[in-house]
């Protein structure tokens, strides 16, 4: 079949397009960059929606119906699992990619056995936790990338600013941070529901160094702060599931220092170079021991950087079954 015309694939999800879920848009682009033509279908529309070229839809038998897809990707186990019923009245082969926040084993096994379900991925300390389940690594579009910049003073958190980042940790290690530097300027983005915009602050020297709280922001802006960031920092509460924070993946990418909580994944995510908290403080002796830079720092940057270089790239492919999806 797919040697006379490319794969459709219909990317059917809860919630995109939105802000805090571009990672989707990100992933489906893996296959639109290797021949494939994709659609999105959505239950609801999004509070914070971002544009997309393809074509929408928000019932999905209209979307089958008009697009006419060989496939369907379904993000998220939770969401899989409520629609099997209807997966099985359409009759299309469907895929499921797995995020950490539902991890629940018995949801997967009860999608992946589906007669329909032609494969499913996770991150990889999930997958191996799940029977044969494919990594997912991260992808995303390199050209996006400034340069870094000479000077890379900011310390950012970026997350979908959901509770169980663990704020009062977060909050704390900025306003020590704040209190202890003049010259370097500590970032929190934090995509939300919330509009509201914010000019971008300078940290003068002899000055407390400047906090800013955004939301809303776009994926792009994200990126162009990365090429000033000397250090990204990911607060999660202890326990729960952990999963592949985006922008400790693209933080690395962009050559920065990572601190992430100090939970066995976290190597498994950032490399051997991972520093880890579990207190405010340790986010503040990291940021500080990084801002001051110096040949180790420099060191740290560049592994960071080409730890994510090396398994990012995109190679074109062109399936010859559905099973090779």
């Amino acid at each position: 079949m797919l040697r006379d015309r490319p794969l459709r694939v219909l990317a059917y999800n809860s919630l995109f397009p939105l802000v805090p879920e571009t990672y989707i848009a990100e992933e489906m682009k893996a296959l639109t960059d290797n021949g494939a033509v994709l659609a999105w279908c959505t239950d609801r529309w999004s509070p914070s929606p971002v544009r997309v070229v393809e074509s929408t839809y928000t019932d999905l038998d209209v979307a089958v119906q008009e697009f006419e897809p060989d496939v369907l990707i379904l993000y998220w186990a939770s969401f899989a699992v409520e629609r099997l019923d209807v997966l099985s009245r359409v009759g299309k082969p469907f895929a499921l990619r797995v995020h950490s926040f539902d991890f629940v084993p018995e949801d997967i096994d009860r999608v992946r056995t589906h007669p329909l379900c032609v494969g499913t991925w996770a991150y990889p300390h999930h997958a191996r936790r799940i029977e044969g389940a494919h990594d997912l690594v991260p992808s995303h579009h390199r050209a996006r990338f400034p340069d870094p910049a000479p000077d890379r003073p900011i310390v950012l958190s970026a997350s979908a600013g959901l509770p169980k980042k663990d704020w009062p940790t977060l909050i704390a290690s900025f306003a020590e941070l704040a209190r202890r530097t003049s010259t370097a300027a500590s970032w929190w983005a934090s995509p939300t529901n919330t509009r509201t915009s914010r000019s971008n602050p300078t940290a003068d020297p002899g000055r407390r160094a400047s906090i800013m709280l955004s939301v809303d922001v776009p994926h792009d802006q994200v990126i162009d702060l990365l090429a000033r960031t000397a250090v990204v920092v990911y607060t999660h509460e202890p326990g729960g599931p952990f999963g592949m924070p985006r922008s400790i993946i693209e933080g690395m990418y962009a050559g920065t220092s990572v601190v992430l909580p100090d939970r066995p994944e976290a190597p498994l995510v950032a490399g051997p170079n991972c520093r880890t908290y579990t207190r405010a403080e340790d986010i503040v002796r990291h940021a500080m021991e990084i801002l001051s830079g110096g040949p180790e720092i420099e060191t740290e940057r560049q592994f960071n950087h080409n730890s994510r270089r090396d398994i990012l790239p995109i190679r074109r492919w062109r399936p010859r079954s559905l099973r090779s999806l």
